[in-house]
């Protein structure tokens, strides 16, 4: 899990810093790939740590959550871009 984590920050500082395109694709490559691996650590976690009683009840919550965070950050997005200059 902290490996992961050390991937997407490390990539991520380096995303701020980039001074071109191709370096920019580069360390979004790395953070996605670190981001898909604490997703899959997360959710293994999780079924570790939760009670075997009430596991199903957080699984559903939680994929909820994961499932409607995108669109709903999609939308929140629009709205801002709409009402606020994107830099």
């Amino acid at each position: 899990f902290r490996i992961n984590l050390l991937i997407v920050g490390i990539a991520a500082t380096g995303a701020a810093f980039v001074p071109d395109m191709y370096w920019l694709i580069f360390f979004r490559f790395l953070m996605g790939t670190g981001m898909g691996a604490l997703i899959m650590v997360g959710y293994a976690s999780f079924t570790e740590f939760i009670p075997a009683t009430v596991r199903g009840k957080w699984s559903a919550r939680l994929s909820f959550v994961g499932n409607w965070s995108p669109m709903l950050s999609a939308a929140i997005g629009v709205v801002v871009i709409a009402f606020f200059s994107w830099r």
